[in-house]
């Protein structure tokens, strides 16, 4: 496979991983020139044709999952009657190597990948997306320590198929929420339960269950008590050993409610770390609050004891000192300037700099994660974790995704080629054959490219149409017809007139525009006014701010326009007398 071009676009550079149902390679992408993963699907599962459709629809539906947490789906595509997906490419490890090299993980590092997971599946559960297999093989994290979840719908599809009980898909049991591994349906809830056992994972350095065989691990995961992460790992607090148990609660309703209950409390975890606060406190403990007072009104059925002078006195002094720890507590919290929650403002849509303003007036502050293309201008925040309108810790970081403005591409060169290859290439390159025109050349053979608009190595807007001049070749001018002759007579001279002059020849005008620099990309479009003709010379669309130079043509007077939008920005009258 390794050499090899895919549908004309990728180029296969190197194998990368065989994994449960695709061998992933490293490829080239030729038309956008950058790298992506390319996961070819192995031969075993391709002649399933109910895994394969069921395969293509989950596939369809993660491809519009745009989180900077998620690895992009680019193109759903097929090589040789075998189902091929062309995905970002994210440089670093999986999870689970990272786990057998380094766990168990220093707190805050798995808190923190904890919490980048967690954005990234709330994101697709409110999408409509249940994951169904959420595993440390299928959490990529870089060198910077940023979480990249993969392979949406995979286990979902084959979880519809015959190929439920396969290896590949037995491979997650470990992590597999008991009601799933009893053959329900993967949820929100089962979610849920796979990241907390990832989070057991990453704070003892093993899995909460083990046995001899997928089925033995299964029946453990349904029937044994949740083993305590504390009991594992001494070091790890209160806090998150109840973090997971409440995540890998045997019922799902309870569990947390969504990802985003889960988030808050890890936050919170987060929080107390990174100010040396102590992590005694635990999610469930509110379970145990709830059952104690059902405790308590049971015991109102019985007679009530008769207070006496000294239990009113000790409930008063009780009262007093809670009262005044009430009040310590709050100075504390308020008077020397401990964080307080505040909320996301909408920084979407905002430029860069308004938005890091908009930050820090609450209290905030950016960290760009990410660039891509988009309909947004440069510079513009088109994506901010947490999102805007969440209530977050003061002194949070905000990631942001900045647009890099309309995609562009460089202008092939398809001077002397044929239409036909020309309209091919322009295709390949993201562009599109526009107005098509003949003119007579005495250099360029007949049916090639003679001129081309915008001109080659321009950078111009992906999608933007390319007009081609194609030649008719040279110029012949038609033969007298030849008439018999006739015998003399003497008539009075005819005054022959004079064969009409030839074609003018062609003009070259070099038209240098500016783009204004507004919000948006702009239209510019070139008009020529010749022998009261108007026809449009060139027309695409621009950023804002690009500056570039065409050439028109003409063959004598003329009038030519420019407009960017509708509005006329320049005319100049050209040709004349030389």
């Amino acid at each position: 496979m390794t050499g090899r071009v895919i549908d004309a676009r990728y180029e296969v550079l190197e194998r990368v991983n065989e994994g449960s149902f695709f061998t992933i390679y490293k490829a080239r992408d030729r038309v956008l020139d950058r790298t992506v993963a390319l996961k070819v699907l192995s031969a075993r599962f391709a002649t399933n044709a109910q895994f394969v459709e069921r395969l293509r629809a989950e596939l369809s539906t993660a491809a519009a999952l745009t989180h900077s947490g998620i690895a992009r789906i680019y193109e759903i595509g097929e090589i040789e009657g075998r189902p091929y997906v062309a995905t970002e490419f994210v440089r670093g490890t999986d999870l689970k190597e990272r786990i057998r090299r380094a766990a168990p993980f220093a707190l805050s590092d798995a808190v923190s990948l904890a919490i980048g997971l967690l954005q990234a599946v709330d994101y697709a559960h409110r999408a409509g997306t249940v994951h169904g297999d959420v595993t440390p093989y299928n959490v990529l994290i870089t060198p910077e320590l940023d979480v990249k979840v993969t392979d949406f719908g995979i286990s979902r599809a084959a979880g519809a198929s015959s190929l439920s009980h396969s290896n590949a898909v037995l491979r997650g049991v470990h992590y597999l929420a008991p009601e799933v591994a009893q053959g329900g349906e993967a949820t929100v809830a089962s979610d849920i339960y796979s990241v907390g056992v990832i989070l057991f994972e990453m704070l003892t350095g093993t899995l909460p269950y083990a046995g001899d065989t997928p089925i033995a691990v299964a029946l453990k995961h349904a029937q044994e008590p949740t083993p305590s992460a504390r009991a594992v790992n001494p070091s790890v607090p209160r806090a998150l050993d109840g973090i997971i148990a409440k995540a890998m609660a045997k019922d799902p309703a309870a569990r947390y409610p969504s990802m985003l209950a889960m988030l808050r409390d890890l936050r919170r975890a987060e929080e107390c770390i990174r100010v040396g606060r102590p992590l005694s406190w635990s999610p469930m403990d509110a379970e145990a609050t709830r059952v104690e007072s059902d405790d308590e009104e049971d015991a109102l059925v019985e007679p009530r004891r008769r207070w006496d002078g000294w239990r009113v006195t000790t409930t008063i002094l009780t009262f007093v000192v809670l009262a005044l720890a009430a009040g310590l507590a709050g100075f504390f919290f308020t008077g020397f300037g401990l964080p307080k929650d505040v909320v996301v403002p909408d920084i979407v849509g905002k430029p860069r700099f308004e938005a890091e303003e908009m930050l820090r007036q609450v209290g905030l502050s950016m960290k760009v994660v990410q660039e891509q293309h988009s309909d947004q201008p440069a510079n513009y925040v088109i994506y901010a974790a947490p999102e805007p309108g969440r209530q977050v810790t003061e002194g949070r970081e905000i990631r942001v995704t900045l647009s890099r403005g309309p995609e562009t591409v460089r202008v092939p060169d398809l001077l002397h080629t044929t239409l036909a290859e020309a309209k091919r290439v322009l295709t390949e390159s993201g562009l599109k054959a526009g107005t098509i025109r003949e003119r007579y050349d005495d250099v360029v053979p007949k049916g090639q490219v003679v001129a081309q608009d915008p001109g080659p190595d321009r950078h111009v807007v992906r999608g933007t149409s390319v007009m081609l001049t194609v030649s008719k070749g040279n110029y012949v001018p038609p033969e007298p017809v030849a008439t018999p002759e006739e015998p003399a007579v003497e008539q009075p001279e005819l005054q022959v007139a004079p064969p009409p002059p030839p074609p003018a020849k062609p003009q070259r005008w070099e038209v240098a525009v500016e783009v204004p620099l507004r919000s948006e990309a702009q239209n510019v479009r070139i008009v020529v006014v010749e022998d009261g003709t108007e026809k449009v010379a060139y027309n695409a669309v621009h950023p804002s701010g690009d500056k570039f130079a065409t050439t028109v043509e003409t063959r004598g007077p003329a009038t030519i326009r420019v407009y960017v939008g509708d509005e006329l920005v320049r005319e100049e009258r050209v040709g004349g007398e030389e």
